[in-house]
Order: structure tokens, then sequence, then C-alpha cells
């Protein structure tokens, strides 16, 4: 008798050799040979009472018994299982499309409410939430200067030359503003004054860097709280769920399907399972009001570079300087060129009039790329000292950090 592998496997030659022909056999697998003589070829020998015939008899009934169970089960899995991964199969479609028309839908209603026009109205967020936002949580020194020429605009902060700013206004709008302004004027700086000397010296201590990693990312986390505030993603919990859970019950089943060499369905359960799981983990669609915020920008983004001369001017000085600001803060380059360009057109008289609303947006030129090479130059001292002693300094340019994605729909 054969056991395991064994099993089913013997032939019984002519001359009464038995042959078991099991193959290779997988490791950690059994195929265990049994044999029973019959007692008179040892009538010399001193025999025990009793014989081992009715035990094996049973043993070999069981194990007939459980390779037709076997091979039942298999059959059943055969029949049904194409059942099971058609259905699963139509639920993904059905899934995939009706995400794909709620997506065109809510494109259609964020296209139809968005302005054509390049008018920057209100701001549904604070500027730094803004470029966050469209920048997919990934935050880079370029959010830090974008900031803090923010609270230029905003009239918080008084730039003193082109190198130092002083902090005008202790009350801010969001808790992110106060982080910052408490982190560059207080901490970096003195009394209510930051300058890039000030920047420069904090950061050539060593002893300050692990400082500089955790302020940055307690305000980069206090302005993703924010954008958490706005309806921006649509997190479809209980379709995720379920749909996980649909993936999740696939997985003992590839497995019985295997152990019962069902292979064809079992490759379709498992690529199945993966991709209702990874649905199950990406899908959180941007709701209207998430899309209307990221056509705005993108459509400022496609026509920017052909706004006339005329058409930047009757632009208030508040609307120049947010779309400059933008620019920094998302590293768009097309559009800082454009700008640059744009305020040449300006009297130098401008530069020279503190009164002049035209004046803010020339210097705010003026001094942004300083003030983002600075920042990035001091990102990257942070960072290599981080690498050298084996941390790791986050994501983005060193410091930054990147929070979860806008949606895979």
């Amino acid at each position: 008798m054969g056991y395991d592998e064994a099993y089913a496997t013997s032939t019984i030659a002519s001359d009464g050799v038995v042959h078991f022909a099991m193959g290779k056999v997988p490791s950690e697998r059994n195929g265990d040979i049994r044999v029973a003589y019959d007692a008179s070829l040892f009538s010399a020998s001193t025999m025990i009472e009793g014989t081992i015939r009715e035990e094996m008899e049973a043993a070999q009934t069981k194990l007939a018994e459980e390779a037709a169970a076997y091979e039942n089960r298999q059959e059943l899995l055969r029949r049904i299982s194409p059942y099971i991964v058609s259905g699963v199969t139509i639920y993904l479609l059905i899934l995939l499309m009706t995400a794909w028309q709620r997506k065109k839908k809510r494109l259609w209603e964020a296209e139809r409410s968005n302005s054509p026009s390049l008018y920057l109205s209100n701001l549904v967020m604070s500027l730094p939430a803004t470029i966050l936002y469209m920048r997919n949580m990934s935050a880079k020194s370029e959010l830090l200067s974008a900031a803090l020429l923010d609270l230029v605009r905003k009239g918080y902060v008084k730039r003193d030359g082109d190198r130092t700013f002083v902090s005008v206004n202790s009350k801010q709008d969001y808790q992110h503003e106060s982080i910052l302004m408490n982190w560059l004027f207080h901490k970096m700086g003195n009394n209510g004054v930051f300058s890039l000397s000030a920047l420069n010296a904090y950061v050539q201590d060593k002893h300050n860097h692990s400082d500089y990693h955790r302020d940055f990312h307690k305000w980069v986390q206090a302005v993703t709280k924010e954008i958490k505030q706005h309806p921006l993603i649509d997190k479809q919990k209980s379709l995720r769920w379920i749909t996980a859970i649909v993936g999740l019950l696939l997985i003992p089943f590839s497995i019985i399907l295997g152990v019962h060499s069902v292979f064809m369905p079992m490759v379709f359960s498992i690529v199945l399972s993966l991709i209702l799981l990874l649905f199950a983990v990406v899908y959180q669609p941007k709701t209207v009001e998430g899309l209307r915020i990221k056509q705005q920008w993108e459509q400022l983004h496609s026509k920017y570079s052909n706004i006339s001369e005329r058409e930047w001017n009757d632009w208030m000085s508040d609307q120049q300087m947010q779309a400059y600001i933008y620019a920094i803060g998302t590293d768009h380059k097309v559009m800082q060129k454009k700008s640059e360009h744009l305020s040449k057109s300006f009297t130098a008289t401008a530069l020279t009039d503190t009164n002049s609303q035209t004046n803010d947006i020339v210097m705010l030129v003026l001094i942004a790329s300083t003030l983002t090479y600075e920042f990035d130059k001091a990102d990257t001292t942070v960072s290599a000292t981080a690498s050298s002693s084996g941390g790791s300094a986050g994501g983005g340019a060193g410091v930054g950090g990147g929070g979860g994605g806008s949606g895979a729909f």
C-alpha cells in the first residue's frame, strides 16, 4: 500500500515485483509504503496472535474514500469556479464603469461652474494649502518660499530690503500661518525679524537640524489639516470596504483552487483579488469642489503664458501677487518667466514708491528667486546631515514630505 504521494502509483510486474512510480516528490511531502506478507512465509518464527489484514483493508478503504472525496471536490470547483470568476469580473467591470461615469459627471459639473476667464476668484483655501493640493501633497522648499511671500501679500509681514522681513501683525487667519510665523520670526529670527542671514546661521549649527525637520513637518501637517477640512476628496468608504471584502474572500478561494489543482481559475482569482484590493486602497475620487479648484488653477497654467500686458494690468495687484506666488510654490517656470516679463512693463518709479501697489509685485519678483534659493540651500544642508548620519529627511527636496495622493479617479 502507498500513502500520500505513493498512493495509487503502484504496478505489479509479471515476476511479482511491485513498482511505485512516484516521480518527483515535492519537499515536505510524504510517500510512505507499507508491505504485509503472508504468515505462511514465516512458519518457523514465533507468531503473535492476530493479523493486520483488517487494519490494512480499513486503511485502504479510507484512502479510497478520501481520494473519491477529493475528486468530487475538484469536480465541483471546476464547475462552480467559472461562475464565481465571471461574477466577480462583472462586478469589477460595473465598478470601473460606475467610477468612470461618476468622474465624467463631476468633471462636467466642475467645468460648468468654472469661469472660462483667468480672473482669480476668492480662494477656497489659503494659497499654501492650494499649492500643496495642486502638488499632490508633495511639500518642497518652494512651498516655504511661497508661504512667506503670501504673508507679505496679506500684510502680516513687511519686507525690509530683499533679505529681511519684519512681522507687523500678530493675528493670522490659519493655524499653519501662526506656526510659520513663530518658526521663522521667533525661533530662527529674533523679536519678529527674520532674515536670510539668520536662516543660514541657524542651519549651519548641526544641533538645529532635527528642530528644522520637526518644525517643517509640523507646519506641513498644519497645511494638510486645512486641506482636509474641505470636502475635496470623496472617500467612498462603504464601496471601498465592500470591494476590499470581495477581494479578500478571493484569497482563500484561490488557495482552495490551488490545493485541488484547478489552476486556470486560480490564476484569474488571484488577478481579480489584486485588482479589487488595489481599487479599494486607491479609489478616493475628487469631489466637484476638488475638481473645480484643480481645473481653475490648471486653466491658469495653460493660458497664463498667453495673457497680454493689458489683461494683466487690469488685474488688481493682489491677484498678480497670487498668480506669481502660486508659480513660485508649484515651481512653474513658464508662469514665473511670464510674470517677470510682465512686471518689467511697470515704470521704474514704482520701485521707489512705497505706497504703490505695483511696487509690491515688482519687489516680489525681485526677492522671490533669492528667497527660494536660500530655502533650497538650507534644505540641502539639513538633508546632507541627515544622510551622513544614516537618517531620512523625508520626501520632497530633502525636508519636504509627501502626504496622500489626490485620488486615482
